[in-house]
């Protein structure tokens, strides 16, 4: 398990020292004026300020042990740490659908103690949702010093072998225990098995004019990584005294580094590996221990580790950031973009990329805290957001008791992340940190574990659920890109608790679908493959002006992709593009070369189309086990103008009022057959529902307001009427000619009668529409108003899906110069009882 400093002053093993790469992490004038701790806010209100969003809501609560004041071991729970592993399964509706199966450990023993038993495991197949417990051996849960997953798909455990260890000082070899497990972290290969650490890695400390005195442990640092080029990084820092009368303890932080064989099966060999030494940061007056690292775009490792000035209290932990590359390593301390300059507080800092391909940094002390990067070299990072604090107050308090600060990051979808954290320290020795001291506490004083849910949201809303299309036959798919990983990749459709197997590719059909390209992860094997060229053509189902596009080609490799558009299917155009920083303008229009994918790049798009074409180049793969050339579109995401609430938490973003309107799930809670996860929900009930609104006061409201200015647009939605006790109204407004200012110009809706018939405000009361299709009870119709300045039209479409004109809308109010904006609303604020759903709305 993680070896906190103190757990690693007691380990004798052997040790590397690395060179020195100072980075002084005591105060400047500078940060005179930056707060100790350094602050964090809690998650943002809605409505969101433009940019980017990193918004907490509540989590589950896997544990609940004890008081903090306890003094059995079997009811203190704290300090989390996950591992995760892409799975597929197959929902209520018989699709086969992308989920994640994490390992929560937890610690049940002081900090520092020594019981024979301190871990605790539980086990999640669900993406977090559930959690029970699951029975490791002893051994088992302490080999777990940390946990990553290699490029294959296999779960890899990183800890230090108190034996085979030369003398200090010789060059003999050092050892590192290694477990793998090749179902999901359901078992661990049952024999201990060694990398031994290269004897030129013993460098030393060359700058102070120290001299090592004796060795006192390593320690992994941080989960291990797999780089794309197979490259597999283990972050340690070690502890050794030098030869001074104070024999003063040094920690150096580093990574140990190896590149093990592909075979022909897709398995890196287990057989010879021997680490060499990637130095990180050391200093003579600075202490570095726990970290994490990531792979950035460009290849370059980045690090991001807990600095302390040496010989002062371990109360004021920062965060620097090494980068490592080609070119050198650069250091420093990170800060947040809206406070330059003052250090950042955590321990055990935590990494993950998402597949909207955004950064995420987790950690924690005195306030567990979430922030994204502003770029891609992790040393500026932005939204920084509270997920859980729980801090002590009163007589001899002090700001790091209560929760530790040690957390995990685990990806569950695209845009979203799981922290756990915990809400006390466990108690040391002396019983005054954590929640063993009389004190007041923010939260109470109660071991238990939260996992917090972590939405990281893109400055650009619209983003189009393709998978859910895909599944419910709204979107169409013609690809040759159905080929299936070697023989032995732990790939998603390999379940929890089992081996790979042939039946994987085809008891499932997330490979003959390709569904890898658009299941929200960016794992390697977690893709749409082809032998050779691909080419991936999606039928949208419907027209949108699209915006943006999301694409991460074969991890690591050089690929290219030319990218068309089509409006009706038979005639493909190169697609105008524009391109982020990393990746060179296309030679031709269309064309992506990018460098090597690590993530998800994004790509400015300007097309109005219902199909878009994707075609890969074939590149050699026989370092990820495929035999000759194949290629991959690991994820894929498109963007458009279209309302589509994909990315989107709580209230939607994009509209001017949104009373009563709150973004749903009508897979969960309405219609399973939608084919979209997320929609807009406007529900103007009787005070019984506080959560959207008070429905006995307040009329339900949403309203969009249309870029530009234009004499005619087209709002088209799909709609869900679930209750309609009054009605359900839908107002197209314009700018009046006179003054400029808001006029209705066209109003319609959903009636109570017993029919639910469409019907029309002629300027003196409402009229029924006798021609075409009803609004059906719990049934999805789409409609679409043509409206110009003088005249409109309203269609919508029938139970065999032809779209039928309902009917002409007449023109009421003063005469307007433009169409401005749409309103969509429940009858009224003293009246109560509609609710509607809507999704998909555009307003072009």
């Amino acid at each position: 398990m993680r070896s906190s400093p103190r757990r690693l002053a007691a380990l004798v093993a052997a040790c590397l020292l690395v060179p020195a790469l100072a980075v002084a992490t005591a105060g400047t004038a500078a940060e005179a004026a930056c707060s100790t701790p350094s602050t964090v806010p809690g998650s943002p209100s809605f409505p969101y300020a433009a940019g980017p969003v990193v918004a907490v809501a509540g989590g589950k609560e896997p544990v609940t042990a004890g008081p903090g004041n306890t003094t059995d071991p079997a009811k203190i729970a704290w300090r989390p740490f996950t591992f995760g592993a892409d799975v597929v399964k197959r929902d209520a509706s018989g699709n086969d659908v992308k989920s994640r199966a994490i390992t929560m450990v937890y610690q049940k023993d002081f900090d520092g103690g020594s019981a024979a038993n301190p871990y605790q495991a539980m086990v999640s197949t669900d993406s977090g949702a559930t959690f029970s417990n699951r029975s490791f051996s002893t051994d088992q849960l302490k080999d777990m010093g940390e946990v990553g997953q290699l490029n294959d798909g296999r779960l890899l455990a990183v800890n230090f072998v108190v034996q085979h260890g030369a003398v200090p000082g010789t060059t003999g070899q050092y050892y590192v225990k290694l477990r793998l497990s090749e179902d999901k972290g359901a078992t661990w290969d049952g024999a201990n098995w060694d990398g031994a650490l290269e004897p030129s890695a013993v460098l030393h400390y060359p700058s102070s004019g120290y001299t090592v005195g004796s060795f006192l442990g390593m320690s992994a640092a941080g989960r291990p990584i797999q780089k794309a080029d197979g490259t597999i990084v283990i972050p340690v820092y070690v502890r050794v005294k030098d030869t001074t009368a104070a024999q003063t303890l040094h920690s150096y932080f580093a990574a140990l580094t190896y590149t093990p064989t592909m075979g022909a099966d897709g398995r890196y060999s287990t057989t010879g590996w021997v680490f060499t030494m990637v130095p990180l940061l050391a200093s003579a007056a600075d202490d570095y221990t726990e970290g994490a690292v990531a792979e950035l775009q460009d290849g370059r490792l980045l690090a991001v580790v807990r600095g302390e000035v040496r010989g002062s209290s371990t109360l004021d932990p920062r965060l620097n950031y090494a980068i490592v590359g080609p070119g050198g390593t650069e250091t420093g301390l990170i800060s947040f973009a809206d406070k330059a300059g003052c250090p950042v507080n955590g321990v055990l800092p935590q990494l993950t990329r998402l597949a909207n391909g955004t950064l995420v940094l987790g950690s924690g002390r005195p306030d567990n805290f979430v922030a994204i990067a502003t770029d891609e070299t992790g040393k500026v990072w932005s939204n920084e957001t509270t997920t859980w604090k729980n801090r002590a107050s009163g007589s001899g308090a002090n700001w790091v008791y209560g929760s530790s600060g040690y957390t995990s990051l685990e990806p569950v979808a695209g845009n979203q992340v799981l922290h756990f954290v915990d809400n006390c320290q466990g108690p040391n020795g002396g019983r005054k940190n954590g929640c063993a001291g009389a004190y007041t506490y923010t939260t109470n004083n109660v071991y238990r574990i939260e996992s917090r849910t972590v939405d990281v949201l893109p400055a650009e809303t619209g983003r189009i659920d393709i998978a859910g299309r895909l599944r419910h036959g709204t979107a169409h798919l013609t690809t040759n890109m159905t080929s299936t990983p070697p023989a032995k990749v732990t790939g998603p459709t390999t379940p929890y608790g089992s081996a790979p197997s042939a039946a994987d590719a085809t008891s499932t059909d997330y490979w003959s679908r390709a569904e890898g390209a658009v299941d929200g992860s960016t794992a390697f094997w977690s893709g749409a493959l082809a032998d050779g060229d691909g080419s991936y053509q999606l039928d949208l189902g419907r027209t949108y002006n699209l915006t943006k596009l999301g694409l991460a080609l074969l991890p690591g490799a050089a690929a290219t992709a030319r990218i068309s558009t089509s409006a009706d299917g038979v005639t493909f155009a190169p697609a105008t593009l524009s391109y982020p920083s990393g990746v060179p303008a296309g030679a031709e229009a269309g064309l992506i070369s990018t460098p090597g994918d690590r993530g998800t790049r994004f790509y400015g798009l300007n097309a109005t189309a219902r199909w878009i074409r994707v075609e890969t180049g074939g590149v050699p793969c026989a370092g990820a086990g495929v035999p000759g050339n194949c290629s991959m579109i690991n994820e894929l995401q498109l963007f458009s103008t279209t309302a589509s609430v994909e990315d989107e938490v709580s209230s939607p973003r994009g509209f001017t009022e949104t009373a009563c309107a709150r973004v749903s799930q009508p897979g969960i809670n309405l219609d399973p057959n939608h084919d979209s996860q997320y929609a807009i929900r406007l529900k103007d009930i009787a005070g019984t529902d506080d959560s959207y609104c008070d429905g006995d006061k307040v009329q339900g409201r949403l309203t969009y307001q249309g870029a530009g200015t234009k004499t005619a647009r087209t709002l088209q939605a799909q709609v869900y009427p679930h209750q309609v006790t009054t009605s359900l109204l839908f107002d197209i407004n314009g700018a009046r000619t006179s003054n400029g200012t808001t006029s209705m110009a066209y109003r319609f809706g959903i009636s109570n009668d017993a029919a639910h018939h469409w019907m029309y405000d002629n300027g003196s009361g409402w009229v029924i529409f006798t021609n075409g299709p009803a609004a059906t009870i719990d049934r999805w119709t789409t409609i679409r108003v043509v409206a110009s300045t003088t005249s409109a039209a309203l269609y919508v479409t029938d139970a065999q899906g032809a779209e039928v004109l309902v009917g002409a809308l007449p023109k009421i109010g003063d005469p307007v110069s433009s169409i401005s904006a749409y309103t969509v609303a429940t009858n009224g604020s003293p009246t109560f009882g509609d609710e509607v759903v809507l999704d998909d709305l555009s307003f072009e």
